[in-house]
């Protein structure tokens, strides 16, 4: 059996018009996307490749294939309270659904979402999912912090919407095996990391993902024009800075990354 492959696109705050971004934090305002420019993002996507899909993933299936016709879906991670506030109004007016992580500890804090907003985008027709409780790295936490992060959040979710979540972002896309093992025991079916790739197989652990930033629009333009060379090309970039993170650890990689992002956003 063979399904198309989807090319995920992941983002995070969608300023509306007349937003700067100087409320969030200097590094989440460095992956915040202007609502015109995203727009025209949406309407590039339509053009070449038709409305967004949000796939149901299946335990088992078959393996996509180069040569076929991508399907693309939007993904939103962290709570911002733009998903409620700017793109679902946008996305609602095209008819097209998205899927956000949300981690639930954030929920109600400066510039997140209200549960009230979560169950508006539930009732939208978008899938919630986990993103953590604390927003933590899960890749180097003892077992039980880590089992914390993954099973609270997905019960807590669960209680509150009153429906199953099984879609696991996650947190800076840093994982490991035991994440993974732990995933499948609670019972998430789609972890989804920050690995720009194309998802071609039910097989793969992680799911990769395409990262858009305000800075990148030119690189989006690529992408969904020639999808395959740009992600390789993505791709390769990324697998360099995975090597830095491996040098340093995250916490230095982590606190370097916020360090440029606020000389950047002065």
């Amino acid at each position: 059996m063979s399904s198309s492959p989807v090319l995920f696109l992941m983002y995070h705050a969608i300023l509306a018009e007349g937003d700067d971004g100087k409320s969030l934090n200097p590094q989440d305002r460095a992956y915040a996307v202007g609502i015109d420019k995203w727009r025209h993002q949406l309407d590039l996507v339509e053009k070449k490749w038709g409305a967004p899909v949000l796939p149901d993933f299946e335990l088992e299936g078959g393996k996509s294939h180069h040569g076929e016709d991508i399907k693309v879906c939007l993904t939103f991670d962290d709570a911002c309270k733009h998903h409620a506030e700017v793109a679902l109004p946008e996305l609602e007016k095209r008819g097209w659904k998205g899927a956000v992580f949300i981690s639930t500890a954030q929920i109600g804090t400066d510039n997140m979402l209200s549960w009230e907003q979560v169950h508006e985008l539930s009732d939208a027709g978008w899938i919630i999912g986990s993103h953590g409780k604390n927003h933590r790295f899960l890749r180097n936490l003892p077992e039980e912090e880590l089992r914390e992060e993954l099973k609270s959040s997905k019960m807590e979710i669960e209680e509150r919407l009153g429906k199953e979540t099984d879609w696991l972002s996650l947190p800076g896309g840093r994982g490991g095996f035991k994440t993974l093992d732990l995933a499948r025991e609670y019972g998430y079916r789609a972890v989804f990391g920050s690995v720009p790739g194309i998802y071609m197989n039910a097989g793969e652990s992680v799911i990769p993902r395409c990262v858009v930033m305000d800075k990148n629009d030119s690189n989006f333009t690529k992408l969904i024009e020639d999808p395959w060379p740009t992600v390789a090309e993505l791709a390769y970039k990324a697998w360099k800075r995975e090597i830095l993170k491996n040098i340093l650890g995250d916490p230095v990689y982590h606190w370097l990354h916020r360090l440029i992002m606020k000389v950047r956003g002065r």
